[in-house]
């Protein structure tokens, strides 16, 4: 059900990096974890733990549009960028 609801958040976007950092602005933080969780799953990495990931998004809702927050783990970044919501494997 977590993933329909995901799907249900992307609305018209596709399910691939980048999305518009705006699509995340516009739900509540649980909401946005549970998408970009879903996402990272998509993609086949492990999310970062419940606390880092709240971080983020709490930096994702929060930012103004001069702040980029990033979040760099061991097999992949997230970060802001130009409107866009990132994401880069390292592996």
């Amino acid at each position: 059900m977590l993933d329909d609801l995901a799907c249900l958040d992307l609305g018209d976007c596709t399910a691939e990096f980048p999305l518009p950092r705006k699509l995340f602005g516009e739900m509540s933080g649980p909401r946005a974890r549970n998408l970009l969780r879903a996402m990272l799953k998509w993609h086949h990495v492990q999310p970062p733990d419940e606390a880092r990931l709240a971080e983020f998004v709490r930096q994702l809702l929060t930012a103004g549009s001069d702040r980029h927050p990033r979040i760099d783990l061991e097999r992949y970044s997230l970060w802001c960028e130009a409107g866009k919501l990132n994401f880069r494997s390292l592996t």
